[in-house]
């Protein structure tokens, strides 16, 4: 094996590129497992960081590695790292729909891990369960986030609920499983849009008669007649406490505070 030849001739397994990407990282991202072993028992750090806070098993995870992360995982890696731009081993393997890496890291870590990367995803990030029906999860991954602490009544920065993106994205019965956690139907987005509008657009027929029959005709009807402003709600989303203080030559003045950093 050429990996073990250099290794046994001197080769450094923790060298790194100008990036602080490693040896260690380059086999985790192409699948390479038997040298990710090699490397691991030769002293490579498995939780050494790229220059953007990347490590072994985020990469690993970004491309559905499943052999790769479980051999991390079976060695401690962290899986509470998070990259420069807030991404955790979790929100990468969901944002690439790799969902036996997702299964396998829920399975192992239970709450903690689902916690943790909510917990990154605060005001300013897609919550993960509007991620995976955006991705186009299977019912069995949506329904082992929300069991394990993900929350189906968080909204993206746009005021998209998980109910828009079912209807938008996902299949009835990701919407009916929503519905039954009682996410509202009369909210709409920065668009000016409720779930069942995004429904409407979709031009899915049986899907929409599917929601009807679920929400009952009048329900459904008065959903899909209502008009909502949408600058008005992409304040409103964007800002909370919010209350009017004023009339100016240009209209009414309001206040309010930021949700992303609670000024």
């Amino acid at each position: 094996d050429v990996s073990l030849l250099l290794i046994e001739r001197g080769a450094d397994v923790c060298a790194t590129y100008c990036d602080g990407k490693s040896p260690l990282h380059m086999c985790s991202t192409n699948g390479h497992k038997e040298v990710v072993d090699l490397l691991l028992s030769r002293g490579a750090d498995i939780n050494s960081m790229t220059e953007s806070g990347l490590t072994a098993i985020h990469y690993a995870c970004v491309q559905g590695h499943h052999d790769v992360v479980k051999a991390l995982a079976d060695r401690k890696a962290r899986t509470d790292t998070i990259a420069g731009n807030g991404v955790t081993p979790l929100s990468s393997s969901c944002f690439d729909g790799k969902w036996d890496v997702v299964h396998l890291l829920i399975e192992r870590y239970k709450r903690k891990i689902v916690k943790h990367t909510t917990r990154q995803h605060t005001n300013d990030i897609t919550p993960l369960t509007c991620t995976v029906l955006k991705k186009g999860a299977p019912l069995e991954i949506l329904e082992l986030l929300v069991v394990n602490g993900a929350s189906v009544h968080d909204t993206d920065r746009n005021g998209s609920s998980s109910l828009h993106y079912a209807c938008i994205f996902g299949s009835f019965d990701a919407v009916d499983f929503i519905h039954s956690k009682g996410v509202r139907w009369d909210v709409a987005d920065a668009y000016g849009l409720n779930p069942v509008h995004c429904a409407m657009k979709r031009g899915d027929a049986d899907f929409q008669v599917k929601i009807k029959e679920l929400l009952g005709t009048e329900r459904f009807n008065r959903l899909k007649q209502m008009k909502v402003t949408a600058w008005q709600n992409q304040f409103f989303s964007d800002f909370k406490d919010v209350a009017e203080i004023g009339c100016g030559s240009y209209g009414k003045v309001f206040k309010g505070r930021w949700k992303k950093n609670n000024e």
